[in-house]
């Protein structure tokens, strides 16, 4: 899998769409079952997709993609996958 860079005049606009956590401590913020939902916009402010992130994977929602059909990795595969770039 090829991923392409992004240039620091490209930075994306990421925005918090879903957050469910708990807090076992002051410290400590838990992503729930549900998880996280972030939306992605280009700079331009087109929408790009979105990524949700939960106990089990993470997943990547490209355009209107909902979570049944976008692409998900574990979290095991996720940080080979980074750790190999």
């Amino acid at each position: 899998m090829k991923i392409q860079e992004i240039k620091p005049d490209k930075i994306m606009k990421v925005t918090i769409k879903k957050l469910n956590i708990t807090s076992p401590n002051e410290n400590v913020l838990e992503i729930k079952k549900r998880g996280m939902e972030l939306e992605v916009r280009a700079p331009d402010g087109k929408h790009l997709g979105d990524l949700l992130l939960t106990e089990e994977q993470v997943i990547w929602c490209k355009g209107k993609t909902t979570p049944p059909n976008g692409k998900s990795l574990s979290w095991e595969k996720f940080i080979k996958m980074m750790q190999s770039q």
